[in-house]
Order: structure tokens, then C-alpha cells, then sequence
């Protein structure tokens, strides 16, 4: 996410899912007119607005967001996909300078190099993250997500698509089928979502030291203090 002052810099705000990523890169891009450049995987699926818990379409229409709902369902949208795409969106927003064609000529560098961007990994209490991913997974289900992958099923796409296998989305489909109850399902729902959340506090650990961990409660002064936020 491209939202320093002297527009140069990015900064990459990770976490494990439901941790508040979504909400602190808003503010921060309220705070700084910055651009939101999505990274999620299932977020970028239009068919999937209420059960991955993309923003709503107010806080889209409050600041720019990019790379969210722009990939059908139909689509095996892949991490090199998503390459190409976050190298076109970051040429339109001035945070690497190069164009497009500079990235396909190159290989696809990285696309922000060391020293363009500040990292962060949003650290949250387990117990309390799993109590908030299991109120949330309920929220959406009162949010519509049942009927959001009602529609999806109707499509009858192939299982194996990622937009299919999307948290709570199996589950959620073997209920429509009569196989299962909606609270089976959710409790399915839940508990593959607190353990997707699990093995991304490993992976962060041990792929990307170069993230800083930070408490939730302590990100809003680790923002004033490395990305010139005011108060």
C-alpha cells in the first residue's frame, strides 16, 4: 500500500486474518491519501465480497482501493497473476517509478525493493484473534455470506478452483446440499479459519523476518512513528 506523504514509499501491512489489517490500512490512507492495493488471495474474487471479508463498497469509495473483486470465480487466479497485476497498479500509483513494460522486461523483480517500503505484521493475542474470527465468521453469515455462496454454487464450477475453496465456502456449500446444518457448517467455517490464521503467525515468523510484529493496540503509534502519520 503506496500512502507516505512524499509518496515514495509503501507500506506492507500483514497479519493473520481478522487481525485488522483492512481497517488500519483505511486509516492510514484517510490519513496520508494513500492507495490500498490489496494482496489477500480471495479477496481479489468478485463473487466473494461477505465471506472473505472484503471492504465494504463505502470504504472502497473512500479511498482508492485496488485489486479487490477484480477476478471472476471462474478464474485459477495465481500468485504470478497477481504479480503482474500489483506491478501495473504500483506504475499508476508513482511507488516504483517503472513502468509496466520495465517489469515484463525484467523478469518481475521484486517488486518493492529494500528501502522503498516499511513492513508490518500485526501481532494479536491467539485467544482473542480466534474469539474475534469465530464473531466475525457469525457476522457474515448475517452479512448474507449464505446467500453470497448460494450464488456461487449455482455456477457449478470446479471444486478444485480456489474461489471454491475459500474459507467456510465448502462447508457452507455441503449445507446447501442438505448434507450438513448451517451450525455444523459454521463451526467448520470457524475452525478452518482460526487454523489458516494459525499457519500464517508460522509462515510470517519464518519466511519475512523482515516484518516488524506489533501489537494491534500499539500499530497506530508504529504508523505515526515510521510513516510521518499526525496525530
Amino acid at each position: 500500500m503506496n500512502s507516505l506523504r512524499d509518496n515514495d514509499n509503501a507500506v506492507l501491512i500483514a497479519g493473520p486474518t481478522a487481525s485488522g489489517k483492512s481497517a488500519l490500512a483505511l486509516e492510514l490512507a484517510q490519513a496520508t491519501g494513500g492507495v490500498i492495493i490489496n494482496a489477500d488471495s480471495m479477496q481479489v474474487y468478485r463473487d466473494l465480497r461477505v465471506i472473505t471479508a472484503r471492504p465494504t463498497p463505502a470504504e472502497e469509495a473512500s479511498v482508492p482501493h485496488r485489486l479487490y473483486g477484480h477476478v471472476d470465480a471462474a478464474v485459477n487466479f495465481s500468485a504470478g497473476s497477481w504479480v503482474v497485476d500489483a506491478a501495473g497498479v504500483l506504475a499508476e500509483a508513482r511507488a516504483t517509478g517503472r513502468s509496466l513494460t520495465d517489469w515484463h522486461r525484467d523478469g518481475l523483480p521484486p517488486l518493492l525493493p529494500q528501502g522503498q517500503f516499511r513492513a508490518l505484521f500485526l501481532a494479536p493475542d491467539r485467544d482473542a484473534l480466534y474469539a474475534r474470527i469465530d464473531r466475525r465468521f457469525d457476522a457474515m453469515l448475517d452479512a448474507g455470506a449464505l446467500e453470497e455462496v448460494a450464488a456461487l454454487a449455482a455456477r457449478r464450477l470446479d471444486p478444485l478452483l480456489p474461489a471454491v475453496k475459500a474459507h467456510g465456502v465448502p462447508a457452507l456449500i455441503r449445507h446447501l446440499k442438505g448434507e450438513i446444518t448451517l451450525e455444523e457448517a459454521a463451526v467448520i467455517g470457524r475452525a478452518d479459519t482460526r487454523h489458516y490464521a494459525k499457519r500464517q503467525f508460522t509462515w510470517f515468523r519464518h519466511q519475512l523476518p523482515e516484518f516488524e510484529w506489533v501489537k494491534p493496540e500499539a500499530a497506530r503509534g508504529w504508523l505515526k512513528q515510521n510513516c510521518a502519520v499526525s496525530s
